[in-house]
């Protein structure tokens, strides 16, 4: 093997591994945080996908209670401006 030849088969990086998580600290969060979940013991792993199974639920509830709560002001909104609108009619008629 020649010199030409072991240096042309290996191309360098154009940047360092150290200036180019400097440059982009979130790519190198991400990488580790995929490195980290895959790595984990099978016990962490099931709390986390514990947790994210728990998130998920009380995603799903906290939309049902907003739905209803929004659902709630609605009538309640409705309500009220139809007895405005009651109260503004009985007294037009009384004039």
């Amino acid at each position: 093997m020649t010199r030409d030849t072991c240096c042309t088969s290996m191309p360098r990086a154009s940047r360092s591994v150290v200036i180019s998580t400097r440059l982009d600290p979130d790519r190198n969060s991400r990488m580790i945080t995929s490195r980290s979940f895959w790595s984990m013991s099978p016990c962490r792993a099931e709390t986390v996908k514990s947790l994210a199974c728990i998130f998920s639920v009380s995603q799903s509830t906290f939309l049902l209670v907003f739905k209803k709560m929004t659902a709630w002001v609605m009538v309640r909104v409705s309500y009220r401006s139809h007895r405005v609108s009651s109260f503004h009619s009985s007294r037009s008629t009384l004039m």
